[in-house]
């Protein structure tokens, strides 16, 4: 089951996307995030197999984030 980790600094946005996607079966939410230190923590932890990113964070850039984790 591909476990996907949400980056969005709107508490709201990520929960309607986990909502979305904890409604299919064959998808899995392992992780959110809000800014780009929580998102590298968890993608170390989790190991996601998609990660869901807000281009424009508090923190940061979405597009610098893409680019560490890749």
């Amino acid at each position: 089951m591909p476990r996907i980790l949400i980056v969005d600094d709107h508490p709201a946005v990520r929960d309607a996307l986990a909502s979305r996607i904890l409604r299919q079966a064959d998808l899995e939410v392992c992780g959110e995030a809000a800014d780009i230190g929580e998102a590298l923590k968890i993608f170390s932890e989790q190991k996601p197999d998609l990660a869901v990113i807000d281009i424009t964070l508090k923190t940061g850039d979405g597009i610098d984030l893409i680019k560490r984790l890749r």
